[in-house]
């Protein structure tokens, strides 16, 4: 069974690609604390089955999953956004 986690916020890099900008996302750890885990690290967790992760968009829980940008690469989105990761990248930085 896949551990399930709630991203509470995300690394962003400046100047990139919506589909590329997101680094990290931050989950919270047992003592409360958020811990960093890298994209892509997020998606090979998802791709064997390890991992579900979910972010809060209003009143409903959404889960993430994988996508392929317009540059052939992975990146996680909600099923609600359809072109760019938007409700990712509107989360807080850590």
């Amino acid at each position: 069974m896949a551990s399930e986690y709630d991203v509470d916020a995300v690394g962003k890099r400046d100047g990139a690609n919506p589909y590329e900008a997101i680094t990290h996302l931050y989950v919270r750890s047992y003592g409360d604390t958020l811990l960093p885990i890298p994209i892509a690290d997020a998606i090979d967790g998802i791709q064997c089955g390890r991992f579900v992760y979910y972010v809060k968009s209003g009143d409903k829980r959404e889960k993430l999953r994988i996508a392929r940008s317009p540059y052939n690469k992975f990146y996680l989105t909600t099923q609600r956004d359809i072109h760019e990761p938007r409700t990712l990248l509107n989360l807080p930085a850590p």
